[in-house]
């Protein structure tokens, strides 16, 4: 849950306060809205009178609290809201505080949720964290194969236009080594103008195509009423419910997030409930990686296809058109560090140490966990143990198989207009088998397989900032240093792609040789994904 409480709770002068984590659709730089002085429990448990509604709220908090009814379903309000329609224009749900809504459409988001009697999954975050990267998060783990589609829909509409030349192919380049000739083809920029909007297409038509399986899952914005003071109060202090009959605890873990003591609740809350479930860590940092890998990835793209039609300058000028991967390598570092921060910050987890606006609701949570687990040093020491054990063994910092297919359509995006141009001017067919061979598998696809396994072992073996004691007092030399690092990170990637590529170029000259160079990238490609899931990276 996030830092802040829905301003329906402050709006009105005859309402109690609630947990500040729990409701508001806040971004990070949100203020707290200050806790209404009218409405609050005295130290013996009782409560002043504040009016019908705040009395009843305050009522029903305490009476959960000395009940130990944390866990107890409230069937009446029990809701839950697809998760592809919350991300419906990419993700509005998650972007903008109730608080900056009318109220019609404040009570809007209720009516996105409707009752249930079971949820696929109970969505953990926290608001400090800002909406546009957990939409990111969320539609590259549940949309990946549809954007793939999607891509592959419109690049095969482009090839068939070429083929009917609608489109023209107006460029004109050589190529260089296949079996010692130079040929010269024509083509087009146009799969490569069609990949970004392909792929943004994917992602935004995506959520409205219904969902294989069951997704209803519970999201605070829309299944816990912003309006309505009882209900508000009612789903706040009713969360464990939402949490016994959730399947799935998903955490989208971000930096702060254990420092929220109602997330931290949550955790505690759903293996009360549910000893058998599954939690399922979402670090944000993950799909952040593969969105600068990306970016990376085409704008290198787009600059060695333009080198490509200058071949005489091709081993100056492709140096230069790589440049991008050393910014890439700089963010990646600092988005990888964020993995050894949420390892240590498990290691070290101190539920006291959990930071939460309203005392009673620190009371609120603290009894439960002393009731569930015996003491809050129980709990913190199944945190640092079974739970960052189970989290780590299912590899959840680690970049999926499945999101190396977008970043190969990326960078095989000129190959294609390349291979297209051969085939429709009619190149035999052992030209086209060695092109097929050395680059389309043997170089586009499994050397940069290759080559991003070592970007992102050396970005996560080399994260953090090099410890030199005796720089400590000179800032700008350690960031130096830092920067020092980065730059031999990109030499050796660099080293190793064009190396490869040099190996492709001479491979060209039979069928059996580019054959051989597939064969060998393929193992290679295959033996660092199989070392690298090991070490998790």
């Amino acid at each position: 849950m996030g830092a802040n409480v829905s301003t329906a709770c402050c709006n009105k002068g005859d309402t109690a306060s609630i947990p500040s984590e729990t409701v508001r659709a806040a971004g990070a730089d949100a203020e707290n809205p200050a806790a209404d002085p009218d409405a609050k429990a005295s130290e013996d448990g009782e409560v002043d009178e504040v009016g019908e509604v705040g009395e009843v709220a305050a009522t029903h908090r305490l009476k959960v609290m000395k009940s130990l009814g944390h866990l107890e379903v409230d069937e009446e309000i029990l809701r839950g809201v697809s998760l592809r329609k919350t991300l419906r224009g990419f993700g509005r749900v998650w972007q903008f505080s109730p608080s900056d809504l009318p109220l019609k459409e404040r009570e809007a988001l209720w009516k996105k949720s409707a009752s249930v009697k079971s949820l696929a999954f109970f969505i953990s975050h926290t608001w400090r964290t800002a909406g546009r990267w957990k939409v990111l998060a969320l539609l590259l783990r549940t949309s990946w194969a549809f954007v793939i589609l999607c891509w592959a829909c419109c690049m095969s509409m482009v090839v068939c236009l070429y083929a009917l030349e609608v489109l023209p192919r107006p460029l004109t380049a050589p190529d260089v080594g296949i079996l010692g000739l130079t040929l010269t083809y024509h083509s087009g920029p146009w799969l490569l103008v069609a990949h970004v909007p392909s792929i943004l297409l994917g992602f935004a038509l995506a959520p409205y195509f219904p969902s294989l399986k069951n997704d209803q899952s519970f999201l605070d914005v829309t299944c816990i009423h912003q309006e309505d003071q009882a209900l508000m109060e009612r789903g706040v202090y009713g969360l464990g419910g939402f949490l016994a009959r959730s399947k799935k605890l998903l955490i989208l873990w971000s930096q702060p997030y254990l420092s929220r003591l109602w997330c931290v609740f949550e955790i505690a809350a759903y293996r009360a409930a549910n000893p058998e479930g599954q939690i399922e860590l979402a670090p944000i940092f993950v799909e952040l990686t593969v969105l600068v890998l990306w970016v990376m990835i085409f704008c290198s793209t787009c600059l060695s296809y333009a080198v490509s039609f200058t071949p005489e300058y091709f081993w100056v000028a492709m140096p230069f058109a790589l440049v991008p991967q050393l910014v890439a390598a700089h963010f990646l570092r600092r988005l990888i560090s964020q993995k050894h921060r949420l390892i240590e910050s498990m290691a070290n987890f101190d539920v006291d140490k959990a930071e939460c606006r309203e005392e009673f609701d620190r009371k609120f949570v603290m009894t439960a966990i002393d009731a569930w687990y015996g003491s809050r040093e129980a709990f913190n020491q199944y945190v640092q143990g079974p739970v960052r054990d189970e989290l780590l063994q299912k590899r959840s910092t680690q970049i999926p198989s499945a999101y190396f297919l977008l970043l190969i359509a990326a960078v095989s995006a000129p190959s294609f207009e390349v291979f297209i141009g051969f085939c429709l001017d009619g190149f035999p067919a052992d030209v086209l088998w060695i092109r097929v061979l050395s680059k389309q598998i043997g170089f586009f696809f499994a050397s940069q397989m290759v080559t991003l396994k070592i970007l992102l072992y050396l970005c996560d073996r080399f994260a953090m900032p090099p410890s030199i004691p005796h720089l400590r007092a000179f800032p700008r030399v350690g960031g130096l240093c830092d920067f020092l690092q980065t730059v031999l990170i990109y030499l050796s990637y660099i080293v190793v792609d064009l190396g490869s590529y040099a190996v492709c170029r001479r491979s060209q000259g039979h069928v059996w040789s580019a054959a051989l160079y597939c064969s060998v990238m393929l193992f290679w490609a295959g033996l660092l994904h199989g070392c690298c899931r090991r070490r998790c990276v």
